[in-house]
């Protein structure tokens, strides 16, 4: 496995993530970042999986 620890480099980052499991107390989720260039053109740069615990709003 390689770990590149630089910063990404582009134009702008976009993060898309989204709710794998759904559920009353905690919810598993995942996300991935993206490095856009002045071009258009995306590399993807991180990814993230989780767990959230899910509380109600005060």
């Amino acid at each position: 496995m390689h770990v590149d620890l630089r910063g990404a480099g582009g134009e702008r980052l976009e993060c898309e993530a989204w709710v794998i499991k759904p559920g009353r107390q905690v919810s598993f989720t995942e996300a991935e970042v993206y490095a856009v260039g002045t071009s258009g053109e995306r590399r993807l740069v991180a990814q993230a999986s989780g767990a959230m615990a899910v509380t109600k709003a005060e």
